[in-house]
């Protein structure tokens, strides 16, 4: 990454970057993920989501889920979107808790597409 973005940084330059990578350190193989905000990182370098999609072989992580966070035995999913539909003025969490205060008992999670989609 910080190839690439050198790369880009000084395209107008007569810059030569190279690039070392142990040969003793492998693929980590666990936790490799990112979240969203990496293609704030990719888009500025040319590569579309579909580039990257394709030449890493991915696939898209909707959210993280927590265990036992809260409590034992608790577990929620943290999406990679928005929770519910607010308005210009208010948005949706406030409805959300304003229900919870009149009994309507409804996880904030059934409110995401993303976790929904996770479950």
């Amino acid at each position: 990454m910080t190839a690439a973005a050198l790369s880009q940084h000084f395209k107008d330059q007569s810059i030569t970057i190279t690039l070392v990578e142990s040969s003793v350190l492998g693929t980590v193989g666990v936790g490799e993920a990112t979240i969203p905000t990496l293609r704030c990182f990719c888009h500025p370098l040319g590569y579309s989501d579909a580039d990257i999609i394709k030449a890493t072989n991915a696939t898209c992580k909707l959210g993280i889920e927590f265990q036992d966070w809260y409590q034992l035995g608790s577990r929620f999913i943290h999406p990679f979107g928005l929770f519910g539909q607010g308005t210009k003025d208010v948005p949706f969490h406030h409805y959300w808790l304003r229900a919870k205060q009149h009994g309507h008992e409804v996880p904030l999670s059934a409110y995401s597409l993303g976790a929904s989609l996770a479950k």
